[in-house]
C-alpha cells in the first residue's frame, strides 16, 4: 500500500465524526486495488463445467453474444466468473433467443 493510503486509514480511524458504517465502507474501498474488485477470470473449460455443457457450446454461446470473453491473445481467452454464474442462473429466453439480463 502507498503512503497516501496509510495516511487516509489513520485519518479515518481517528476521526470521531465518521460513523462505524462509513469507516468500514471507506476502509473496504481502500483495501481493493483501484477502488474496485477485480473480476475472477476463468477458462472456457471452467465455464463449460459451470453451465454443464461442452466447450464447443461455450464457443457457440460466445458467437451468439450470450457470453462475453476477455481476450489476452488469440488463444488465451478468459471469462468473468460472476457473469458466467449470472448466465447459468438466468439462462436464455427461448422466445427472444437472448440471454436473460
Amino acid at each position: 500500500m502507498s503512503g497516501n493510503t496509510e495516511a487516509i486509514k489513520i485519518m479515518v480511524n481517528n476521526d470521531p465524526a465518521i460513523s462505524d458504517e462509513q469507516r468500514k465502507q471507506i476502509l473496504d474501498a481502500l483495501s481493493r486495488k483501484g477502488g474496485r474488485q477485480r473480476p475472477k477470470l476463468i477458462s472456457k473449460k471452467a465455464v463449460a463445467d459451470i453451465i454443464e455443457c461442452s466447450t464447443k457450446t461455450v464457443d457457440r454461446y460466445t458467437q451468439r453474444g450470450y457470453l462475453h470473453p476477455i481476450h489476452f491473445s488469440q488463444r488465451k481467452i478468459r471469462f468473468d466468473e460472476a457473469a458466467v454464474l449470472e448466465f447459468a442462473r438466468t439462462g436464455i429466453d427461448l422466445e427472444t433467443k437472448r440471454a436473460v439480463a
